[in-house]
């Protein structure tokens, strides 16, 4: 095998880990925007319960 050889096929290799660490890397980050928004979603309905919950009276 010629260096040239060699050398295309260590390029290819580099291309295909570094397409995989991106799409890795776009994974964590949409997984990250989606826990984000879920707790974001958990406070506003902690806080919304928390309203509802001061205009009730309280039972005695």
């Amino acid at each position: 095998m010629s260096s040239e050889q060699q050398e295309r096929q260590a390029m290819q290799y580099v291309e295909r880990s570094s397409i995989l660490t991106v799409r890795t890397l776009l994974k964590l980050l949409e997984w990250s925007a989606m826990q984000a928004l879920v707790q974001d979603s958990a406070y506003k309905v902690g806080v919304q319960k928390l309203e509802e919950l001061l205009q009730k009276p309280l039972l005695n």
